[in-house]
């Protein structure tokens, strides 16, 4: 299983290398289109305040940009101007038109003051030019706005003027021609008795492209390697995945001393399970564990060996015992933990005057002293179908939901798999153990009597196993 793992991470990063290779070289190659020119369009506003009589400025007349803070108490006018450039790499045609909008706005409305229209003629050359101006009556504008807020009883912390070109160019070179935007905006803002200017230049740049037929893409220059190796590695990786989903109840059991190390205390060694108990089967050791732990008792453990395998292969057994009934996690079990051998088999003392006996010898004799059917052929693969048709048909009696018939089932689908792999003799160990379980029979040819149920519902038969002869491989 190291192996498929390690197998899996090759494959996996191989994979994600050539997928990068294929991402990082398949592309086409592209011509690098070249544009006609390129261009640059700027904006500049600039003002002129002129100022009341005043201690503050010793009586300065006027302020510019930079030179100190405008209070509406003491400004008259603010004379606006705008400068816009237009510049290209390259002499182009170029005419331009720009529509000023002045308005006065606050959060909650808007008031619209002027508009005017700036025009230049066509010229050449690398850049364009267009310049305008507007006057601002400081006493106006917040009469405006006091008046707005009579009116409205809508009084706002702030409130704005707006100056906003609209620039619209056309530019042209030879016989193509192209027309841009260039939108700057300067806003006054009026707020706490001072006017605050923002935005005073802005610039934006861009290039014109003559419109035509996109450039053809040149010759994919992907490696055949990388798509060699890409669907080499994916093709890894799926097949290694599906033999590790496909083997997955194929896996080594957890490390039995590792798992039983923390609970060394809680362990009682036994040479026999318990008996006169009702056993319920649980699927790990960890509900073995809280078992014990809810009921206080120990955790009884049996070591056997494995029924069909070889000498050497053992079962362990764990049982937690409350009342009548044993709570069983099996370690390593190929049979079902109803299967026990007696005593001898996991101590093996040697016999009062003799030698020690072997575990091979005391494995067939307790086949020869385990519960047999009587009157059965072991050898025959037919006479096991046969029973196996008897004992279905007679676990058909009992409830689905019932303990009994559930693990009756298990044990027979297991003794019809040992026939298929041509283990007949472990095959009837279990049958036997079945047979027992289900007595009384009238005779060894038939089930003995039953109370018949009004509705008997049918079952699929396990003789799937007449199919196979006893030696076929699984």
């Amino acid at each position: 299983m190291r192996a498929v793992v390690i197998g899996l991470v090759v494959f996996v990063c191989l994979a994600g290398f050539a997928g990068y290779w294929v991402a990082a070289t398949d592309h086409p190659t592209t011509t690098p289109v070249v544009p006609l020119f390129t261009y640059t369009q700027s904006g500049k506003f600039t003002y002129l305040a002129a100022l009341e009589n005043n201690t503050l400025y010793n009586n300065t007349k006027y302020l510019t940009p930079g030179n100190g803070t405008l209070f509406t108490s003491i400004t008259d006018w603010v004379n606006v101007s705008f400068d816009y450039r237009l510049t290209a790499d390259t002499p182009v045609n170029a005419s331009s038109v720009a529509t000023v909008s002045v308005f006065l706005q606050s959060p909650a409305w808007t008031k619209p003051l002027a508009t005017e229209t700036i025009r230049t003629l066509e010229r050449d050359g690398t850049f364009e030019s267009l310049q305008g101006s507007y006057d601002v009556n400081v006493s106006n504008i917040t009469d405006l706005a006091a008046q707005i807020e009579k009116q409205t009883g809508y009084a706002p912390s702030a409130y704005s003027l707006v100056i906003a070109p609209s620039i619209r160019s056309s530019v042209g070179l030879g016989e193509t021609a192209t027309g841009i935007s260039f939108f700057p905006q300067l806003t006054l803002n009026f707020t706490a008795d001072q006017i605050k200017p923002s935005a005073l230049s802005s610039t934006t740049s861009g290039k014109f492209i003559p419109p035509g037929d996109p450039p053809a893409p040149g010759k994919s220059d992907v490696s055949v390697v990388a798509f060699l190796l890409m669907f080499g590695s994916v093709g890894g990786v799926g097949a290694l995945g599906y033999y590790a989903y496909a083997t997955r109840d194929e896996r080594r059991e957890p490390d039995l001393a590792a798992i039983t190390r923390p609970y060394t205390e809680a362990i009682v060694d036994a040479r026999a399970p318990p008996s006169a108990v009702s056993l319920v089967p649980v699927r790990a050791w960890e509900d073995v564990v809280k078992a014990a732990d809810t009921l206080g008792s120990p955790i009884i453990r049996v070591v056997r060996p494995t029924v069909g395998e070889s000498d050497d292969a053992v079962t362990t057994s764990f049982y937690v015992v409350s009342g009548s009934s044993a709570f069983v996690f099996v370690h390593g079990a190929h049979t079902p933990p109803g299967v026990s051998p007696p005593p001898e088999l996991t101590a093996r003392p040697p016999a009062a005057g003799g030698p020690p006996k072997d575990l091979s010898t005391a494995v067939r004799e307790w086949h020869e002293r385990y519960p047999r059917i009587p009157g059965i052929n072991s050898s025959n693969l037919d006479s096991f179908v046969e029973w196996s048709d008897r004992i279905s048909d007679r676990l058909r009696w009992f409830r689905p939901s019932s303990a009994m018939r559930q693990d009756s089932e298990e044990l027979l689908l297991r003794a019809i798999g040992l026939a298929q792999r041509g283990r007949l003799d472990a095959a009837w160990v279990i049958l036997g153990q079945l047979h027992a379980r289900l007595g009384p029979w009238d005779s060894p040819a038939k089930p003995g009597p039953m109370t018949p149920s009004p509705a008997r519902a049918p079952a699929p038969s396990p003789s799937a196993a007449s199919s196979k002869s006893p030696n076929a491989k699984p």
